[in-house]
């Protein structure tokens, strides 16, 4: 009706103003022109390029194949690394949104509410599921890039100013794909044992959580972590995927499982 219209227009001028993406871009998506990750001119590209890091590396998408929810727009390739398109979805966005609005108008549903016509990333990731795309933006949340805060009652997301620092920077380019992957060494029995154990102790940990498994560890590192049984935390850390978070939330938990105390 005409009082919930107006209300949508207010949310949107209110959303534009408190916006750390790009205006022009912003601007440019909303006339149905294509988006910019950023002028470099407009007070928030200004503030983003005065402040540099060193970002942790993004959460790499792992292939899901999808059973419903069938995008309206469905695009030849994925259009880029999709834990940066979830940024820059994000950060273009003409009014702001929560993981579930933000994961149909990526993935380009039917049931999205913003299209294409207002959405330059509409169908962006239409080779992802719904969930595949939230279980991305929460690790995205957990690496720092992106928060959540509450408005009128519902989680919004918005972009750090780790995540605004991340997309100032060009996007790295694309590592080539190995000719051949090597074939997984064998497992023992005595790794496979720990590798359930491992598993078990990850999926309580997640549901305490109310987060995917896939946020607390990917199974390559608990392969790795069976085949190396790390007896210290340095051990422990020299391991590939346990960085410096993961060592400090759940580094004594792990050695704990490993040393058959827990799990």
């Amino acid at each position: 009706d005409y009082d919930a219209g107006q209300e949508a227009r207010i949310a949107e001028m209110r959303a534009y103003a408190y916006s750390q993406a790009c205006r022009h871009g912003t601007i440019s998506v909303y006339f149905g022109g294509p988006g910019m990750e950023g002028c470099q001119a407009c007070d928030n590209c200004r503030g983003a390029a005065a402040r540099s890091r060193t970002p942790d590396p993004l959460p790499v998408a792992h292939a899901q194949a999808r059973t419903k929810n069938a995008p309206m727009h469905t695009p030849g390739r994925q259009r880029g690394d999709p834990a940066r398109l979830i940024l820059q979805g994000v950060a273009q966005s003409p009014y702001l949104m929560g993981r579930s609005g933000l994961a149909r108008a990526l993935q380009g549903a039917a049931s999205s509410r913003l299209k294409a016509d207002r959405f330059s990333l509409f169908g962006a990731l239409a080779n992802l599921t719904q969930k595949g795309i939230m279980d991305l933006a929460d690790e995205l949340l957990i690496k720092g890039f992106l928060e959540q805060f509450e408005q009128n009652g519902y989680p919004m997301l918005r972009l750090t100013p780790e995540g605004e620092a991340l997309l100032a920077e060009p996007p790295a380019e694309p590592e080539a794909a190995p000719v051949e992957e090597e074939a997984p060494a064998a497992q023992s029995e005595d790794d496979g044992g720990l590798i359930e154990r491992l598993r078990a102790w990850r999926l309580a940990t997640a549901r305490e959580m109310g987060k995917p498994p896939y946020v607390v560890c990917h199974d390559s590192t608990l392969r790795d972590i069976a085949a190396a049984r790390p007896r210290s935390p340095a051990e422990l850390e020299a391991i590939k995927g346990i960085g410096p978070q993961r060592m400090a939330a759940y580094g004594e938990q792990i050695l704990s499982v490993v040393r058959g105390e827990q799990g």
